[in-house]
């Protein structure tokens, strides 16, 4: 378990990582879904820019192995000094779309292919999350 916070808001700067030997699902699961233990990774959801897919506070499981785009999926970002959890897709031109799931409130943010490789990292696919109620 990895104790960071990713932002389902404009982003977050802080990272606190905290290594534990625990992941909240089996081996099993993560079989079942393709995700090596190794690059299993679990985060914290701050902000409400996913919601109501995600909400402040849900927990996020990410495959870091899954870096490249694919269309509408969602993804652990970094952008600049921010982390962030967004919806990405792919511009004809090398260019990125980012997407909040909460497009009302998070307008999408269109990235040019130089402004992409100079901010933006694929960190890993979202692929599993908690809900608190």
């Amino acid at each position: 378990l990895i104790d960071v916070e990713f932002s389902a808001g404009n982003g977050t700067p802080s990272i606190v990582e905290v290594e534990q030997y625990e992941l909240p699902f089996r081996r099993y699961t993560l079989q079942k879904q393709g995700v090596s233990p190794s690059s299993a990774r679990v985060a914290r959801v701050i902000g409400n820019s996913m919601s109501p897919l995600l909400n402040d506070g849900d927990a996020v499981g990410i495959d870091t192995s899954k870096i490249k785009v694919t269309d509408g999926d969602t993804y652990a970002i970094r952008d600049g000094d921010l982390l962030r959890v967004k919806i990405l897709i792919e511009r004809p031109d090398g260019g990125l779309l980012i997407r909040s799931f909460n497009r009302e409130d998070y307008p999408d943010e269109v990235l040019t292919k130089e402004q992409r490789q100079d901010r933006v990292t694929v960190l890993g696919r979202v692929w599993w999350s908690s809900k608190l109620w």
